[in-house]
């Protein structure tokens, strides 16, 4: 799942591939982490996005969906990626020709 945020919106792509979750950006680190904020989202702290986990769970009301995202948290859990509220993802940077991760 890509989250894609760029100057004025926020895209949700590839819902169906959660094992693949990132936040992919044209903007930096700040301003990215910003657009997340403004509109409940999440943050960006250093090189990784943070993804507010309810948000992610409200995204789609079916059975195999709500399983799919709590053995995601579960898994994320176990390797301290998730606080309860935040999930750590990749944040990358779509402006470089490789999809760098943005440096902190």
């Amino acid at each position: 799942m890509d989250i894609r945020v760029d100057e004025d919106v926020v895209q949700v792509l590839d819902r169906e591939d959660l094992r693949a979750l990132r936040v992919t950006t044209s903007l930096d680190g700040p301003d990215t982490g910003e657009r997340l904020r403004r509109r409940g989202l999440g943050y960006v702290d250093g090189g990784y996005a943070y993804v507010n986990a309810m948000w992610l769970k409200s995204l789609d009301s079916q059975p195999r969906w709500s399983a799919e995202v709590r053995e995601l948290l579960s898994f994320a859990d176990s390797r301290g990626w998730f606080d309860g509220v935040f999930l750590r993802v990749a944040l990358v940077s779509r402006s470089s020709t490789v999809g760098e991760p943005i440096a902190s």
